[in-house]
């Protein structure tokens, strides 16, 4: 069953019929299926339930991974079922659907995950992924410094090779999502100041429990904290350097295309759309013809954000890499209509009605807070539109 099949106004046909083969069809049940079995809805409000700020999802992520779910894409032997990246969209969605946070699975599979599986070394994918899919262990990515947020050429964590081969890691990164959770940190790294600033940047993946890294949160209004990561001298083997040591700046552009999709995004969307659908219901505005309009406005808008973000997973699935023109485009439509759907929320619903339902209040302020966040992470708005003009002029 399709996420549009939930929609209380009038809607177009399920879209998933144009999206998804018969096969994928099925397996969209199968998800739907998995989140409805009795111990997996308590296990989900068990965790909607916790009280301190950073609620902790891997208990059902490591369910998941049992079931083969977690990084359905990935082949057998890293725990998946050498699905496609669709499948991987589509377990994203339903995880949604049933009110699960879906950042660390993002961070992990989508992101890390899928950079080891697309460009690491043998060793390397056999000594990760495995954990990964298998939701035992867990990855974030670490790139943003003080002093370097969208110039990554301006990062100053080093990384100073040894006599034996190996390299110790020193310096510190800031505004990571999930680092508290997580095992090991994508980590963007210099290994020289010679020549320009541009040059001898590496991407390593560094463990976060040993003794000499001091993962802190950072105190803010977020209802995902964002934390501070200081490495002191850390000492890791090479095998740690993801592609070639000194030219990071193709790893680092594989990892922003994966997430540049606008799957985030669009699950941004379909959170944002539920929320403020079940207000609007919860305020009997359900029979205003305006706000019926724009909301089935929003669903068309939501779907062809959708046909754009599968097209480029199935691009990247097949040829392992995306235009990035069109990425761009992609990004920038969901994250700005993720942004409108709030604003029509904020605009139409009466907050005082709104704290009768305490458990609706609750997640209505969660969105106010998450998602204007989505026009600036992976790449602000204004730099999506710099990357679509500049493509445009390149072309004229």
């Amino acid at each position: 069953m399709g996420i549009t099949t939930a929609i209380p106004f009038p809607f177009l046909q399920n879209l998933d019929n144009y999206l998804l083969t018969a096969e994928q069809l099925l397996f969209r049940a199968e998800v739907n299926a998995f989140f409805q079995q009795k111990h997996i809805i308590d296990m989900i409000e068990n965790i909607q339930q916790q009280s301190y700020s950073e609620i902790d999802v891997r208990p059902l992520y490591k369910l998941m991974g049992e079931a083969g779910l977690l990084a359905v894409h990935w082949p057998h032997e890293f725990a998946g079922r050498n699905k496609t990246l669709i499948e991987l969209a589509i377990v994203a969605e339903e995880m949604v659907k049933v009110g699960i946070a879906e950042t660390l699975f993002i961070l992990s599979i989508q992101i890390v995950g899928n950079l080891i599986w697309l460009i690491g070394e043998s060793e390397q994918k056999n000594q990760w992924l495995p954990a990964l899919g298998q939701g035992t262990q867990f990855a974030c990515v670490l790139f943003s410094e003080l002093q370097a947020g969208s110039d990554l050429a301006a990062i100053e964590t080093m990384a100073v090779e040894t006599e034996n081969g190996n390299y110790i890691i020193t310096g510190k990164k800031i505004y990571s999502l999930k680092a508290g959770l997580c095992d090991y940190g994508l980590c963007a790294v210099k290994i020289s100041h010679d020549k320009s600033k541009y040059d001898g940047i590496s991407v390593f993946i560094l463990p976060l429990k040993q003794g000499n890294v001091v993962v802190t949160k950072i105190p803010s209004l977020a209802d995902e904290p964002f934390y501070e990561v200081t490495f002191d001298r850390l000492e890791v083997s090479k095998t740690n350097v993801i592609g070639k040591a000194g030219d990071g700046w193709p790893v680092i552009s594989a990892c922003l295309n994966l997430e540049r999709t606008g799957l985030d995004a669009v699950l941004k969307v379909n959170r944002a759309l539920d929320v403020v659908v079940r207000c609007v219901k919860d305020h009997c505005l359900s029979n205003n013809d305006n706000i019926k309009e724009q909301i089935n406005q929003f669903y068309c808008q939501r779907d062809a954000a959708r046909i754009m973000t599968y097209s480029l997973l199935e691009q990247y699935h097949i040829e392992a890499c995306i235009d990035q023109e069109k990425a761009a485009m992609s990004k920038w439509f969901a994250s700005e209509l993720a942004k409108q759907v709030l604003e029509f929320g904020v605009r139409n619903i009466d907050f005082q009605s709104l704290t009768k339902n305490p458990a609706l209040e609750k997640e209505f302020s969660s969105l106010y807070r998450d998602i204007p966040g989505v026009t600036i992470a992976a790449g602000t708005s204004e730099m999506m539109l710099e990357l679509i003009a500049n493509s445009q002029i390149s072309l004229s």
